[in-house]
């Protein structure tokens, strides 16, 4: 290609052949359809169609999903580090708690892996 006529005319080259693949067409107009389904995914269609970048990025969602929540954690890093904190200082009290529970049900307490800490609830991981 060394001319902006050649740019233009494969351009039209290729625009004639997406048209004229009926079969192409009728993907292209059920996918039109999807986009266009309601008002969210209008936005959403237009959101992306303004930042042609993102469209790589949904290549690989699992890779998208972890630079979106670095990039979540480096702007709120400071209340992220604020929760650690809350959650570290609390470990004791929420030990006593626990401990406290155990001995009101009569029943022994089951050990949780989690922080060492005495646990009876089946919905903790650490139980068991």
């Amino acid at each position: 290609m060394s001319s902006e006529a050649d740019l233009t005319k494969l351009i039209s080259v290729e625009k004639q052949r997406i048209t004229g693949d009926s079969e192409l067409m009728v993907r292209l107009g059920g996918l039109e359809k999807a986009l266009n389904a309601n008002q969210a995914t209008r936005d959403f269609f237009k959101f992306v169609s303004d930042r042609p970048e993102l469209l790589a990025e949904f290549d690989n969602t699992d890779r998208f999903k972890e630079k979106l929540w670095v990039s979540y954690f480096k702007v709120h890093g400071e209340l992220f580090a604020e929760a650690v904190d809350a959650h570290k200082s609390s470990k004791e009290r929420r030990k006593k708690i626990l401990e406290t529970a155990a001995a009101l049900s009569g029943k022994p307490s089951l050990s949780c892996s989690m922080n060492g800490l005495m646990c009876r609830s089946r919905w903790c991981p650490g139980t068991g």
